[in-house]
């Protein structure tokens, strides 16, 4: 008696191999290997012959056996990411961008998603790299506690190391990072252009906060708006800057979650003094998200009586009653730029680029910072 169909093993046939695909197009296996890896050797391989290689591969289904590639070049062919919590839903989106980036280079990435609190929980992950015995790593949003102590220790193991999407320094990394002096520069040269002369910022104090990347977020922000006001006065605009202190604010309010009370926090104060600015210029999205909610409470309009910018672009700016006038930072761009380098500096036997790639900006105008009448 036959087995019921839904029971039958379907009949799959292992994936070709190099002397396979040598037989069908009658090379080598030497020359069917340089075809596909680029590599250089005795053997003459035009590039004609390499797309018919390469053409036949992809149509069979061809899979690099990475165990004996790894016994030949002593290298495996994978990557990690290794990422943080962070503003959580930006660094969702950045994972997913490195991710599509990775497997568009025919790479499937091992992703450790670390929320450690401190330096010495970061050996766990580092002892899964190790073991996995990656060739490069990708530092995406690179976490508080993550020092060079962690990344020497990957170098020692002969992992090349990238950097992208942080602010933290980063001493000898090959590092892709945003521009927020162009970024809130923007954003200055907006506001102004809606007539707007009293400016307030909500930032962080660096003293209040030992983390690099706090600190550096917190400073970038500072000086890129005090340097976007001073070049407007400069030019004649009459406009005044007063600057907020987000450090230590919000816990106040344990109801808002943490991303959001700071924001919160800061406008409340603002409001109960009756000094609210004509504008408000945050650091990070989900302040200027507190910052509407208490202007929400107080019956406070904006942007008729306040406007509001935020910077990352978060998804839930746009849907908002009232649409968040954001920075978006280019994503794709840096993880394209930045996976490129990792691989090619591994399959080249190199090291990464030791100098800072800074990428531009753009802003996302949005009803929140729109004088009355004004249209997008």
């Amino acid at each position: 008696m036959e087995p019921p169909a839904s029971h039958t093993k379907p009949d799959r046939k292992p994936p070709p191999t190099l002397e396979d695909l040598g037989k069908i197009l009658g090379l080598s296996k030497r020359a069917v290997s340089q075809a596909l890896h680029d590599r250089t050797g005795t053997v003459k391989v035009s590039a004609a012959t390499r797309e018919r290689v390469r053409a036949l591969a992809k149509t069979l289904g061809y899979r690099k056996n990475m165990a004996a590639a790894a016994l030949t070049t002593r290298r495996t062919g994978m990557f990690g990411i290794l990422t943080s919590v962070g503003r959580m839903h930006v660094s969702a989106m950045q994972l997913a961008a490195a991710v599509d980036e990775f497997r568009s280079l025919g790479i499937s990435p091992l992703v450790i998603h670390d929320a450690a609190r401190s330096a010495a929980e970061y050996d766990f992950s580092l002892d899964t790299l190790i073991n996995s015995r990656v060739d490069g790593v990708l530092l995406l949003h690179r976490p508080p506690h993550f020092g060079e102590a962690h990344v020497e220790k990957l170098r020692d193991y002969g992992m090349s190391i990238v950097q992208i999407g942080s602010t933290s320094p980063a001493h000898n990394i090959s590092h892709y990072l945003t521009d927020r002096r162009q970024a809130f520069g923007l954003v200055v040269d907006h506001v102004l252009s809606q007539g707007y002369r009293r400016l307030g910022t909500i930032t962080r104090n660096q003293d209040q906060y030992p983390h690099p990347t706090w600190q550096a977020s917190g400073i970038q922000t500072h000086v890129a708006i005090l340097e976007a006001v001073n070049q407007a006065r400069n030019a004649g605009a009459d406009i005044s800057l007063e600057i907020y202190n987000a450090a230590g604010r919000g816990e106040e309010y344990p109801d808002v979650h943490l991303l959001y009370a700071p924001g919160y926090a800061v406008t409340r104060d603002l409001i109960a003094k009756g000094s609210l600015p004509e504008v408000l210029i945050c650091q990070v999205d989900g302040w200027a998200l507190g910052a509407m909610r208490a202007c929400g409470e107080a019956g406070i309009r904006i942007p008729e009586d306040m406007a509001i910018t935020g910077y990352g672009n978060e998804p839930s700016g746009s849907a908002t009653l009232v649409p968040l006038t954001s920075i978006t930072e280019p994503f794709e761009e840096m993880c394209r730029a930045a996976i490129t380098e990792l691989v090619s500096a591994v399959k080249e036997g190199r090291a990464t680029h030791r100098q800072p790639v800074v990428m531009p900006c753009e802003l996302i105008v949005r009803r929140s910072s729109l004088r009355s009448g004004a249209e997008l």
